[in-house]
């Protein structure tokens, strides 16, 4: 089966895990594009457009996801459906950011789950995911609506079957083209 596959994967690479930047990127390729089965459908670096970006004119700052997930769009056009936002090792998400946190780069103190939900709402996409690759934390942030988030901590998906399966089940390909829009 896939899954005692993926499991058997996870298990190896959580046997030492990843500490160091290229080893940390490999990881969250393989949880986004293996695991959650999102492969091409995932884009990084210049291939995010534009509009998924947003500038807090009152900090100077200037949010912008590190990996999307596109969906299939009218013609050639595609839609935006996940902002991914990845932050160094033990960053903590739901706090302010200490002025000398790793990462940081402005004055603002927003802690990270802020600053995806701000671009959430200004890009009009509700999802964003927001990991250190240790976690992962799933923020739910609509436009003119309350906003929640939850968070897995993937070091335990190896031993805790119930938690990756629910991190898979709410996260994967399938769930986001599976179910009518609007669900």
């Amino acid at each position: 089966r896939l899954m005692d596959y993926i499991v058997t994967a996870i298990r190896e690479s959580l046997a030492s895990p990843p500490t160091e930047e290229a080893a940390r990127t490999a990881w969250l390729r393989f949880i986004l594009t293996d695991l959650l089965e999102y492969g091409l459908q995932v884009v990084e670096g210049p291939a995010i457009p534009a509009s998924l970006q947003h500038t807090v004119p009152e900090r100077g700052v200037t949010l912008r996801p590190d990996f999307v997930l596109m969906f299939p769009g009218e013609g050639e056009e595609r839609k935006p459906g996940l902002l991914v936002f990845r932050w160094p090792l033990y960053t903590d998400f739901d706090h302010n950011l200490p002025a000398k946190a790793p990462g940081r780069t402005d004055t603002w103190g927003a802690s990270p789950i802020e600053r995806a939900m701000t671009l959430c709402r200004e890009a009009n996409v509700p999802l964003a995911l927001v990991t250190d690759t240790d976690r992962f934390t799933l923020v739910y942030a609509p436009r003119g609506a309350a906003a929640g988030w939850a968070t897995w901590p993937s070091s335990l998906f190896a031993e805790e079957r119930t938690l990756l399966d629910s991190f898979v089940s709410l996260l994967s390909l399938r769930r986001f083209f599976g179910v009518a829009a609007g669900d």
